[in-house]
């Protein structure tokens, strides 16, 4: 059982892709984002521009986004080079990237507002969360003792690491109704090389970030003097 079970955090495995839950009618939100272009790629950049402001100086970015849940795949994220970190209801997701000028994304909305690109309209909003990681990310009883712990002079924290970014398993080949056992063993032995790349690919990640947490900066807070072990991201509670 997760340790974090206020926490949908996000798994990727061997198992099928969540597929999205397609609807006849597309979202009148995401349908108006389609139809004036313009207006959804001004706001989206004026996202991201806010967001930078109040993260200066961070080596990765968090980000709280709500996306179409009817129409955009999760996994769609990772293309923006945004690696999904938790999901919620009604479309919200928790994310993080490394690509702190979000230029994979910045060129995702520009081929959106040039008609080349359909995806972004399902992206309704990009922001900070601050006024929602308080309700979301602390535990039940964080809450409750977060007046207390703020008044304590020291304080002890756990931190864990993620490591799957955005990268991709790639799907086991299916056999064709056609094709012979030899020919379909080939395709399964070098889909079997590109799944045992990511795995390493997802071991060095985690050894970049298990080495970025073992440099830590104490900071003290400016409010109550509570002094906290802190890392250069832009997560913060506050």
């Amino acid at each position: 059982m997760t340790q974090f079970p206020h926490l949908e955090l996000s798994y990727k495995g061997d198992a099928s892709k969540k597929r999205p839950r397609f609807s006849r009618d597309v979202n009148p939100r995401t349908k108006r984002n389609l139809q004036d272009r313009k207006q959804h790629a001004e706001q989206l950049s004026q996202d991201i521009q806010d967001l930078q402001a109040t993260s200066e100086g961070t080596q990765s970015l968090t980000l709280f986004l709500q996306i179409d849940p009817d129409t955009v795949p999760v996994e769609t994220l990772r293309r923006f080079d945004i690696e999904v970190v938790a999901e919620f209801e009604d479309g919200f997701i928790l994310g993080a990237s490394a690509d702190v000028d979000l230029l994979t994304l910045r060129s995702k909305i520009e081929r959106f507002l040039g008609g080349k690109q359909t995806s972004v309209g399902g992206l309704w909003s990009i922001g900070d969360g601050k006024p929602w990681k308080m309700d979301h990310i602390l535990s039940p009883f964080l809450q409750e003792k977060w007046p207390e712990i703020m008044g304590m002079p020291r304080v002890i924290v756990d931190l864990g690491i993620a490591c799957v970014g955005t990268l991709e398993l790639p799907p086991m080949p299916r056999q064709e109704p056609n094709e012979d056992e030899k020919h379909y063993q080939r395709h399964v032995a070098m889909w079997e090389v590109r799944r045992q790349k990511v795995f390493y690919q997802w071991d060095e990640l985690h050894i970049q970030r298990e080495a970025a947490l073992m440099n830590p900066m104490e900071v003290r807070s400016s409010n109550s003097g509570t002094r906290l072990m802190s890392y250069r991201t832009a997560f913060s509670l506050g």
